[in-house]
């Protein structure tokens, strides 16, 4: 009598799943130039007295630009957080940072050459495991430039906070 052909997509499932949890727990990157970068460029102070309660990290920043335009900074660190960028003579906001779930901005960042965004994230990935990537933001470009996963250990304190 014949064996009736096995079917591999539950195992298949398994696997994939098994892969994907081992990479996601992976310790992030240590070295490298985004961490340079990041640890080199101007804090994007946050708001003293945010609108969002309870209170959190909130951004409404202007920053002047390496060619004298101006951008706005715009984000918070709570459900649903990300970072945008709003141009003159534009009320669109352009999404620069968004890692969604649970994984919310922390600390936002100008290159010093006032051309590149660089923005914290950090949370609980999918509601399960921390998560801290730095995203790279071209403001002339309009565009993320990169995003990558990190070791919180190896990025220097987070900007402070105003005092009110």
């Amino acid at each position: 009598m014949p064996r009736p052909a096995q079917d591999y997509s539950s195992l298949r499932l398994l696997l994939l799943g098994v892969a994907c949890a081992a990479a996601a727990c992976r310790p992030g990157v240590r070295s490298v130039d985004i961490i340079d970068a990041y640890r080199d460029a101007e804090c994007v102070a946050p708001l003293g007295a945010g609108r969002i309660r309870p209170p959190t990290r909130e951004w409404q920043s202007t920053v002047s630009r390496h060619d004298g335009s101006s951008v706005t900074v715009v984000g918070y660190q709570a459900p649903g957080g990300k970072i945008s960028i709003q141009y003159p003579q534009s009320e669109a906001l352009i999404v620069a940072a968004n890692a969604g779930d649970y994984v919310y901005p922390r600390d936002v960042r100008l290159s010093r050459a006032h051309d590149l965004l660089y923005v914290k994230v950090a949370g609980l990935s999918g509601g399960l495991l921390e998560e801290t990537l730095l995203y790279e933001y071209d403001l002339g470009g309009r565009r993320t430039f990169r995003v990558v996963r990190v070791d919180p250990a190896a990025l220097p304190p987070e900007c402070a906070l105003p005092r009110d």
